[in-house]
């Protein structure tokens, strides 16, 4: 399943190692200082955002309902 939404987890693969997380969509306020620092450290990402990359983080705050941002808890 592609739709991390509706799914509520997600397995990630990584060599021969797989996990399980469940998911939770943080809210705009959280979701800002992430985008922030993303847009920082990824540089090819900023051409997607409107904000620039030294921009307050409240117009990163304005971003999250176009970018979403997860927070993953592995499960046991």
């Amino acid at each position: 399943m592609h739709n991390v939404r509706a799914a509520g987890r997600v397995t990630l693969r990584r060599r021969r190692g797989t996990l399980t997380y469940a998911v939770r969509e943080v809210p705009p306020e959280e979701a800002g200082p992430v985008l922030k620092q993303y847009v920082q450290i990824a540089r090819p990402t900023r051409p997607f955002f409107r904000a620039d990359k030294d921009a307050p983080v409240e117009e990163f705050i304005g971003e999250a309902d176009r970018h979403p941002v997860f927070e993953l808890t592995l499960l046991a």
